[in-house]
């Protein structure tokens, strides 16, 4: 067994990316979750550190990260790339969680 895979086998990392996983809104964030890669360059550590340290500098001055609501349009996003037209519903779910990528 090679170090990066005894190193995830001690950190039980499938544990930490099923637990992550379970915090996400959507099944697409969800997926991601679960093919996250550990980190292993300086780097990668510290672009997820400074995301981290992001979201806790807001959670400290009382703001949160803006993503509580925002549907999971995966599926619409999937139809529409083979042309299928999209009902006024799920159009405004698009555009919604379209504004909240742009916030």
């Amino acid at each position: 067994m090679d170090l990066v895979a005894r190193t995830l086998d001690a950190l039980d990392w499938p544990v930490v990316l099923d637990r992550l996983a379970a915090c996400t809104r959507t099944r697409r964030g969800a997926a991601a979750a679960l093919a996250s890669p550990l980190a292993v360059t300086r780097g990668e550590i510290a672009h997820r550190y400074a995301a981290v340290t992001e979201v806790l500098a807001l959670e400290t001055t009382g703001e949160s990260v803006p993503v509580g609501a925002i549907p999971d349009v995966g599926d619409a996003v999937d139809r529409a790339a083979r042309g299928a037209v999209l009902e006024p519903e799920t159009l405004r779910d698009v555009a919604f969680s379209l504004r909240g990528l742009a916030d």
